[in-house]
């Protein structure tokens, strides 16, 4: 679960998800963007308030790992820190991951903001 919202694909891999996209892909992607947009706004926005209220309160009082996860939060919607949630979610394909897919819920949302972004800016320059 993510905050109170259950995702519907969230006990399970990646390799399930895939399966499902294949079986109904219209109905997947429906529902993908759906989850995506709440995922972003109510889940990642808030991870990243708190990972950077961390951030700033904590400079130089904790150990150099732990500054480095609290960064990796708090820039969830940045290229690298994507990265590391495409690599924790393929770490088990299987579903038996111990954060029940929370990365690839994460995954979701990121996603979701960046195309929502650069559909947003296109629609600014082209006045529609």
């Amino acid at each position: 679960m993510i905050g109170n919202y259950v995702p519907s694909g969230l006990r399970s891999g990646l390799l399930p998800a895939l399966a499902r996209f294949a079986r109904e892909p219209r109905r997947s992607l429906k529902t993908v963007r759906k989850e995506a947009r709440y995922i972003y706004l109510y889940e990642v926005v808030r991870l990243e308030l708190i990972a950077r209220t961390r951030e700033l309160r904590l400079a130089g009082r904790i150990a150099p790992e732990k500054a480095t996860a609290v960064r990796r939060i708090a820039r969830l919607s940045s290229a690298r820190s994507l990265a590391w949630l495409v690599a924790r979610s393929a770490r088990d394909l299987r579903g038996d991951s111990e954060t029940l897919g929370a990365e690839n819920q994460l995954t979701k949302g990121v996603l979701w903001s960046g195309q929502h972004g650069a559909l947003a800016g296109i629609r600014r320059q082209f006045g529609r």
